[in-house]
């Protein structure tokens, strides 16, 4: 919100929902290190937690007449297949759709998911998977076993997927 008033942009809206697969009350779990590795799943003993609402994202969308979307940008330390299962509406009536997002492997098994399922999810959804490299590039991803092995422990990536493949390879 604070970002949305110094930016003075009129066409942004903040809602206090931890994007899920399913409407819940979740436990938010805050890292004593860094704000941006707060995580929906216990990640260790010693992490607080508050309780937060989760809800799909297809859902509130919906209730803001909200009905495709041209971009997507999701990071949420591993969580990212739940939100996925809770964008699958939208995403498929997306036909312009760019989906920007990290995986990270172990984050996502931590979650309670499988990394190689999430990639098949995503194809399955119509997207055209690319790794973002550190330059800016594309590349088309073609062996998930090998960007899953490469990624082990504590290291991620970021994904581009597209419905509308055009530029492939190119920077954007």
């Amino acid at each position: 919100e604070q970002t949305i008033a110094a930016n003075a942009v009129g066409n942004v809206q903040a809602f206090p929902i931890a994007a899920s697969d399913v409407p819940a009350t979740l436990p938010l779990y805050i890292s004593h290190d860094n704000r941006g590795d707060n995580r929906l799943y216990q990640p260790g003993a010693d992490w607080p937690k508050i309780e937060v609402e989760a809800r799909p994202i297809d859902a509130l969308l919906a209730e803001n007449d909200i009905e495709t979307l041209d971009f997507i940008k999701i990071d949420v330390q591993g969580y990212e297949p739940k939100v996925i299962a809770g964008l699958r509406d939208t995403i498929t009536r997306s036909p312009q759709l760019t989906l920007l997002t990290e995986f990270w492997p172990k984050g996502i098994r931590d979650a309670g998911d499988d990394p190689g399922e999430f990639l098949k999810t995503l194809r399955e959804l119509g997207l055209t998977l690319h790794e973002l490299k550190a330059n800016g590039e594309l590349a088309e991803l073609k062996d998930d076993n090998d960007l899953i092995a490469r990624h082990a422990g504590r290291r991620y990536t970021n994904l581009v997927g597209r419905k509308h493949d055009s530029c492939a390879g190119n920077h954007e």
